[in-house]
């Protein structure tokens, strides 16, 4: 009867613990080890492919949580307002008012943590930009 004994503990830890018994040994790995990869930080602009875009040059922004929880987008190279910012997961939206016209951004972060990859929409086409992590 020992036998079964044994068979039936083996068998209720399986039904409570959604696994073998040697499950409750195996150690959880921290949750420190695993990288973070977020949206917050400095970026460095490139537009589009050379030669489908006029833009020669590389802006700066830094993406921050408020106090609030909510996502800040600031340009740092330019004097350019930034409103309408939204975090949906990996994917960040947002309006930046240029010196002519309004572009629209939406960006997706990569899983490595080191780009984000969208497009930027002015009333005339959308253009494919990606954003390099800087620090």
């Amino acid at each position: 009867m020992r036998k079964y004994d044994a068979i039936w503990a083996l068998a209720v830890a399986v039904l409570l613990f959604g696994g073998c018994a040697t499950t409750l040994t195996t150690p959880v790995q921290a949750q420190s080890s695993i990288p973070a990869v977020s949206v917050f930080g400095e970026w460095k602009e490139h537009w589009g492919t050379p030669g489908q875009t006029d833009v020669t040059y590389n802006d700066l922004y830094r993406v921050t949580q408020t106090s609030g929880g909510n996502v800040k987008v600031q340009i740092l190279n330019r004097n350019q307002k930034i409103y309408g910012e939204h975090l949906n997961g990996t994917v960040l939206t947002f309006s930046q008012r240029t010196d002519t016209l309004v572009v629209e951004y939406s960006l997706t972060l990569r899983q490595d943590g080191r780009w984000m990859v969208g497009t930027a929409t002015t009333p005339k086409k959308a253009v494919d930009i990606k954003w390099e992590k800087m620090n």
